[in-house]
């Protein structure tokens, strides 16, 4: 016989995972979007180079010379690097917004699209 003075409680918590697939995104608009959001010095830029890249068209003119591939990585490495402060800045926006909600991840990955085959 249980104890009439016990209660016992089961909290089931679930977790929903968002998923957004991009299939194309000006990098530059990105970047100048999450600026105020992420630490300079952790941006996978040569240090003078991230000293330098402040403005839209500075930012702009270095993706320009830069291969698609590598802008791909570099925008993976600087949301990677800046994880912590870009969930942050997600926290501030969702109680700003009045969206009760804890974001436990955010992580980006770059696939390959699916083959055409003709």
């Amino acid at each position: 016989m249980q104890n009439p003075g016990v209660q016992i409680f089961v909290w089931r918590i679930s977790m929903l995972e968002l998923k957004i697939e991009i299939n194309e995104m000006d990098y530059a608009d990105l970047l100048i979007a999450i600026m105020p959001h992420i630490d300079l010095s952790k941006t996978g830029l040569p240090q003078k180079l991230a000293g330098a890249v402040t403005s839209p068209a500075a930012i702009r003119t270095v993706l320009s010379f830069m291969p698609k591939d590598k802008q791909d990585e570099l925008m993976i490495s600087i949301i990677e690097k800046n994880k912590n402060k870009l969930i942050a800045s997600m926290h501030k926006f969702a109680v700003k917004n009045k969206v009760r909600c804890s974001i436990a991840d955010l992580s980006i990955t770059k696939t390959n699209p699916d083959a055409i085959v003709i």
